[in-house]
């Protein structure tokens, strides 16, 4: 099998995460410079609860392309999880900057402030999700 981006989305779309993760593995030794790669680990790993260390793969990412909007949703996605929330915020608000659909962020950040408890706040949920 040749290692390339469209295989590793066939096989995300036919559920094998364990050989997506491994191709992708490989396409970033071939390519260790190339942002979407690792932000395509990054969500390989999120999708398989590997929360760690698709944060550490994502921010590898956007080292290399700090204006990445699909990586600053993950990486917004992938602190929820790990319960870091102002940073999810964060993270959030810059993919939204970065040109990210509005309405799927606004729609995570109103969810944050509807459902966790430390972090409840039912105007500013309104507001987003509104």
């Amino acid at each position: 099998m040749t290692t390339n981006k469209d295989n590793i989305e066939q096989l995300i779309e036919s559920d094998d995460l364990a050989t997506a993760e491994e191709q992708t593995r490989l396409l970033i030794n071939d390519q260790p410079n190339d942002p979407d790669a690792q932000i395509l680990l990054g969500r390989i790993l999120g999708m398989q609860g590997k929360y760690n260390d698709a944060l550490q793969a994502l921010q590898t990412g956007l080292q290399l392309d700090s204006e990445n909007s699909n990586a600053w949703f993950f990486l917004g996605y992938t602190q929820e999880q790990l319960e870091l929330i102002e940073k999810a915020i964060e993270s959030y608000t810059k993919a939204m900057n970065f040109g990210y659909d509005n309405s799927q962020v606004h729609y995570q950040i109103g969810k944050i402030y509807a459902n966790r408890y430390k972090h409840r706040n039912l105007e500013q949920a309104k507001r987003h999700l509104i």
